[in-house]
């Protein structure tokens, strides 16, 4: 299964509606489209795995680092908790997140594919 299909399954969006999600983050890259625009789910998602892997670990580190309030990180950590993309662990009264074995795998594929594209538009690998 290719990186590309491998996000098709996670984002449970049809192809036609991944790509147009893919083009408007590389829009986005290449300075054609504004930066305050909103960001697709999938842009979110992948947001939210980059900063739990980067270290961010409880839900007010990912909710600033991921730049989100508080309603759409909680309905986009429940969709990646449920999709068994993150794994939650409670201690108490403390909530955390994990990236799991089948996240990580997204995450890199999903890097993949911006680094492939980068390199087939000719941009530098790194920037956004």
């Amino acid at each position: 299964m290719t990186a590309l299909e491998k996000l098709y399954r996670f984002s449970n969006s049809s192809p036609p509606r991944m790509a147009q999600s893919i083009t408007e983050l590389f829009e986005r890259f290449e300075g054609k489209r504004s930066y305050s625009a909103r960001r697709s789910q999938l842009e979110i998602q992948m947001d939210i795995l980059r900063v739990v892997h980067d270290g961010a670990y409880l839900p007010t580190q990912i909710m600033y680092r991921a730049n989100l309030a508080w309603v759409a990180l909680q309905s986009s950590l429940g969709s990646l908790v449920g999709t068994g993309l993150l794994q939650r662990a409670t201690v108490g009264s403390k909530r955390s997140y994990q990236l799991t074995v089948q996240g990580m795998n997204i995450l890199t594929s999903f890097n993949q594919i911006l680094e492939a594209v980068r390199e087939h538009k000719g941009l530098k690998v790194g920037a956004g």
